[in-house]
């Protein structure tokens, strides 16, 4: 189920999916995630959690973040999603005083779980926009009470991230988006950003729980495979466009990657058209 208008008409909207998981991102936004059904283990700024049915997540538009399946096997997550100039000021006053992101467990039939599910139908069926904010809104008042009152709440003391690191780690992410098809290194990025090699592999795993380099590759992965997909590019010419050298590295990255090769995903997006 999506809300049929696109999140960038919206102020507030959502979605009800299986989900084989995401990789590290944030958003501009402020997001609750809620497991319906199935097992994830969720990353929050480098923070660890397993997750299970009723586990919820409340991220701030600075909060880096993952989930991914612990049993191969898909989940369902509810998604409530509302820009930060659609909340209101008293609450934008709460949230400052108990500031996400939150993990909670959420016991079923609660009313946290009811506004979920109501949420849900009023974005998916109604398409009511002002009703789906009200609800939002509510959603995240009973979440910050939860928080004040210490229910349900799993939180560990390092988790809040300073907001200029934050801040950093998004440039970072943003300088590899521009630069990830030429030869950029660990010692460029550090003295793009005025940090010594080691304390950014360091800074960056902390924040982000996912490696430098193994972030790079990825960035690379998902544009090669994009290409590979979206154009009628040789192979050769996609490795050289991603920022590889050398074709074995990439035919072994690529492979570890989505567990196929480039000749047989590009054939087989062939065959579907």
């Amino acid at each position: 189920m999506y809300l049929r208008h696109k999140k960038k008409d919206r102020m507030c909207w959502g979605a009800v999916r299986e989900h084989p998981g995401t990789e590290i991102h944030w958003h501009e936004y402020y997001e609750v995630e809620y497991i319906k059904r199935g097992n994830a283990r969720l990353s929050i700024n480098g923070s660890v959690f397993e997750g299970g049915e009723g586990c919820l997540t409340f991220l701030s538009p600075m909060d880096f973040h993952h989930v991914e399946s612990t049993d191969g096997n898909k989940f369902i997550l509810s998604v409530c999603a509302i820009r930060e100039e659609a909340v209101p000021d008293e609450l934008k006053l709460m949230l400052e005083g108990y500031k996400p992101p939150y993990f909670l467990k959420i016991k079923p039939e609660s009313q946290i779980d009811k506004l979920l599910d109501y949420f849900d139908t009023v974005c998916d069926k109604n398409d009511d926009e002002t009703s789906a904010r009200y609800i939002a809104h509510l959603i995240i008042s009973l979440l910050v009470r939860e928080v004040m009152q210490g229910k349900n709440l799993i939180k560990p003391a390092d988790m809040v991230a300073n907001d200029n690191q934050l801040k950093n780690i998004k440039m970072i992410m943003q300088y590899i988006e521009l630069h990830y098809n030429e030869k950029i290194s660990r010692e460029d990025i550090a003295r793009e950003f005025n940090y010594s090699p080691v304390y950014l592999s360091k800074f960056f795993k902390k924040l982000t729980g996912e490696g430098l380099f193994d972030h790079i590759k990825g960035v690379r992965m998902k544009m090669a495979q994009k290409l590979l997909g979206t154009t009628d590019m040789a192979i050769g010419d996609v490795i050289k466009e991603v920022g590889y050298n050398s074709p074995s590295l990439f035919y072994k990255h690529y492979y570890e990657y989505f567990s196929t090769t480039p000749f047989l995903y590009k054939s087989q997006k062939a065959e579907k058209e």
